[in-house]
């Protein structure tokens, strides 16, 4: 039998076994992270509570928050109110018709500074249908991320973000963020610096934990924390 004979059975074979992944890859999701908040954390208050008492005020632990700028940094389905701050207020209550309101604002301690961020408010509104109470936790369904940067930071044709919020017994919040990179392809054959065909590989969903710590007891409007307000 000729070289040939014997080639052409093996360079199928190696494409077969390469393109294998292909099957149902598109479908899959390689998680990094976990969907719970890290022991550390403590206890959470419970399922009752998940949802009626999250409202208040609370910051970002500012050590924290700067090391992981990129993965908390905006709200599911805003195209503002962006998280974004080393410390930042958070109020959340319900709204008509069953809806969930999440606003966020900047905290000032430069009293030579003189912003808006730290008085008025950014605000996203969530729809019944787009959050639920489960495991003790507030849940936001990941939706669609528009901004281009973020898109590409997390190395995807398209990304969609989720979050995660619960009370903790300590009063303090647990903060998940859910990144979902998706349009990922794969080669089919690579060797050096070629590569040829293209299969659609799974997605990728990354998680992330913080902790807020609660600056604000009840249920209404906490005053602003701005040092250069006059």
């Amino acid at each position: 039998m000729s070289n040939n004979a014997i080639g052409l059975p093996r360079t199928l074979l190696v494409l077969a076994i390469c393109a294998a992944p292909a099957l149902g890859a598109g479908k899959s999701v390689v998680v990094s992270g976990t969907e719970n908040p890290p022991p550390h954390f403590g206890s959470l208050v419970g399922n009752k509570k998940a949802c009626s008492t999250l409202a208040g005020g609370f910051r970002w632990e500012s050590a924290e928050r700067k090391q992981h700028d990129r993965r908390f940094r905006g709200l599911p389905g805003a195209s503002s109110g962006v998280v974004f701050g080393p410390e930042m207020q958070l109020w959340i209550t319900r709204g008509a018709g069953d809806s969930l309101v999440l606003r966020t604002r900047d905290i000032n301690r430069d009293s030579r500074l003189r912003t808006t961020s730290a008085r008025d408010w950014s605000m996203v509104t969530y729809t019944a249908k787009q959050f639920k109470c489960a495991g003790g936790m507030l849940v936001l369904t990941p939706m669609p991320v528009l901004s281009a940067e973020d898109i590409s930071n997390w190395g995807g044709k398209g990304l969609l973000r989720g979050l995660k919020l619960g009370l903790l017994e300590d009063g303090s919040l647990a903060w998940g963020v859910q990144n979902v990179s998706t349009g990922h392809h794969g080669s089919l054959f690579t060797w050096s610096d070629t590569s040829a065909g293209s299969y659609k590989a799974a997605d990728k969903a990354y998680w992330s934990w913080t902790k807020l710590a609660r600056i604000g007891e009840g249920t209404g409007e906490p005053a602003p924390m701005d040092a250069g307000r006059r």
